[in-house]
C-alpha cells in the first residue's frame, strides 16, 4: 500500500492509497501502472514503452507532459498497480500531523475526564438514595 500524490490523475486520485502486487519481470507489459523505487522515494506511473532487450522501461504520469527523465530497470519496481482505496490517504496524512495527535489525545483526555466526573456524581447519589432509604426504615 502507498499513498498516491497527484501526477496519475484522473486514474488515481490525491490521497488515494494504491494497492500494488509483486509480479515477475515477464509479467509488465505497456500501459501497465506500476510503482517502483526512484532515490529516496516511491512513484507510480504507467508504462509507455518497455525494451524487452535491455530490459528497461519508459515511464510517465497520465497527468504529466513529458515522460520521465530515467529509464526504469525491473530491479527498481515495487509492483503492479491492481486497485485503489480512495480518500483513505487523506484520512492518513492528517492522523500523521503532530497537532492532530495533539488534539486527539487532548479530546480523549477531557473525555475520560468527564466520564470519571460523571461516575463520582453518580456514585455520591447513588450513597445519597441509600442512606435516605435506610433512615426510612
Amino acid at each position: 500500500m502507498q499513498l498516491y500524490h497527484g501526477s496519475m490523475e484522473p486514474e488515481l486520485k490525491v490521497g488515494d492509497i494504491v494497492l500494488v502486487k509483486e509480479v515477475n519481470e515477464g509479467e509488465l507489459k505497456k500501459d501497465d501502472i506500476i510503482s517502483f523505487r526512484q532515490g529516496q522515494g516511491v512513484v507510480t506511473h504507467r508504462i509507455i514503452e518497455l525494451d524487452e532487450n535491455e530490459k528497461k522501461y519508459k515511464t510517465k504520469g497520465d497527468n504529466n507532459n513529458v515522460e520521465d527523465k530515467e529509464e526504469i530497470t525491473y530491479a527498481q519496481v515495487e509492483g503492479k498497480v491492481v486497485g485503489r482505496i480512495p480518500f483513505l490517504g487523506k484520512i492518513s496524512g492528517l492522523l500523521q500531523g503532530k497537532i492532530t495527535i495533539i488534539v486527539i489525545a487532548l479530546m480523549v483526555y477531557i473525555y475520560f475526564s468527564h466520564a470519571s466526573k460523571v461516575n463520582r456524581i453518580k456514585n455520591r447519589r447513588k450513597v445519597k438514595r441509600m442512606k435516605h432509604e435506610e433512615e426510612k426504615k
